[in-house]
């Protein structure tokens, strides 16, 4: 699907903003729709990423203040579309700055070495 949507480029510029990421530059690079859990309405999935050291598709060993990258799920819950964040880092504030990663924040981790947790 197109990465240029208006609705799904303000979709990742409202999670940006609601952490703390006011300004930052969105760049959607991937949207997928389909069906994931086999009830008739399609989910869309969100994949978005800056980082202004980035060459290729791998990231840059450490983030620059604005860096970001967001994976958020787009569903119908109950009547309602809600939107729900598979994944996410954001470069800290200040560069240099250690950040807690968490791999999957939509439950908890298993197996996951403990600097990663």
């Amino acid at each position: 699907m197109p990465t240029n949507n208006p609705t799904y480029r303000e979709i990742v510029r409202a999670e940006l903003t609601r952490r703390g990421l006011t300004g930052a530059k969105v760049n959607v690079l991937g949207v997928t729709r389909t069906d994931l859990d086999g009830n008739g309405t399609q989910e869309v999935i969100l994949e978005a990423a800056h980082f202004a050291g980035r060459q290729g598709l791998d990231p840059p060993p450490v983030g620059m203040p604005g860096d970001y990258s967001l994976l958020l799920l787009r569903q119908v819950m109950n009547g309602r579309v809600v939107t729900t964040v598979l994944g996410e880092h954001l470069a800290p504030a200040r560069p240099g700055t250690r950040v807690r990663i968490n791999p999957c924040p939509w439950r908890p981790c298993t197996g996951w070495p403990a600097s990663l947790t």
